[in-house]
């Protein structure tokens, strides 16, 4: 009977040690595996970025993946004076459009990657291009006759002109406003205010005119 109780205990203890080995084995593999895999993902280079929308004045940080922080990264851009980029932020400089192409490199490793960034206002904006009798500066139109004439373009938060704009306008102190050929003729005896609303996209702006003749 006791040999019986030693040779299950023997039975038992060897059992024991083949699932430590078979652990052990198992242990191995998986941090070989693991190892092997590591190596692999350093010797592929990724990089990735995605489309930016920022408005003018932001920073954007940690705009791409890099799976290798010893690369070195260089950019390009088709537009100058839009964003300020280097690898560890975007600033926004001005509105619009502009194409980025990032470029890591590693030893004999190349990837690229490109995306686009845009670049909004933060409201829509105008422009008054004077043309007779008339100086704009300031959001102050001087005229230097009783008639003269502008032209007004605006332009939506994407800094994109806006084309055949629905304009309404008032006037004030008597002052007559007319639009011709696109253009605005002002006939003004005196100083006033001409007030604008772009109906299409509930905009609304006023233009302080002063006399000097």
């Amino acid at each position: 009977m006791k040999k019986i109780f030693e040779n299950k205990r023997l039975i038992a203890m060897i059992f024991s040690l083949f699932l430590l080995a078979i652990s052990i084995i198992l242990l191995l593999v998986f941090f070989l595996i693991n190892k092997d895999n590591s190596i692999a993902e350093n010797k592929v280079l990724r990089l990735n970025a995605s489309d930016i929308t920022m408005y003018k004045g932001d920073m954007k940080y940690d705009y791409y993946e890099l799976n290798n922080k010893d690369a070195i990264l260089s950019f390009e851009v088709d537009k100058e004076g839009i964003i300020d980029i280097n690898e560890n932020r975007i600033f926004a400089i001005s509105n619009g459009t502009v194409n980025v192409t990032i470029t890591a490199t590693y030893n004999d490793k190349i990837a690229k990657d490109s995306f686009v960034v845009c670049i909004l206002n933060h409201n829509y904006s105008y422009i008054v291009k004077s043309i007779n009798n008339c100086k704009f500066y300031n959001g102050i139109l001087e005229i230097t006759s009783s008639i003269s004439q502008f032209s007004i373009e605006v332009y939506g938060i994407d800094g994109n002109l806006l084309e055949d704009a629905d304009i309404s306008y008032t006037t004030t102190n008597n002052a007559v406003l007319q639009k011709q050929m696109g253009n605005y003729i002002l006939f003004a005896e005196d100083s006033c205010q001409m007030d604008f609303y772009v109906d299409d996209i509930d905009y609304s702006f006023s233009i302080n005119v002063i006399l000097n003749y």
